[in-house]
């Protein structure tokens, strides 16, 4: 079974089991992150570390965490492929 996602309940399925974000997180962009045709989503929480769900539809297909950028950070969701 593929991951399956909640962006409401900010959870992550795969199979039975179930990766919470928690209310610290927020989702701050949207976009075409990879190239495949499908928007994907850019999370940041509280502490500032973010993280990105790589989707297909509904589906989550990759990401991880990219970290904490640090305070002068904002993501800029222009054109990232032609």
């Amino acid at each position: 079974m593929g991951d399956e996602w909640d962006q409401r309940d900010r959870r992550r399925e795969s199979g039975q089991s179930g990766v919470e974000l928690g209310s610290s997180w927020h989702p701050i962009a949207t976009g075409d992150f990879n190239g495949d045709g499908y928007s994907d989503i850019l999370w940041q929480n509280t502490s500032r570390e973010v993280v990105i769900w790589e989707m297909n539809g509904t589906t989550v297909i990759g990401g991880g965490s990219l970290g904490n950028p640090g305070p002068s950070w904002h993501p800029s969701v222009n054109r990232f492929f032609p």
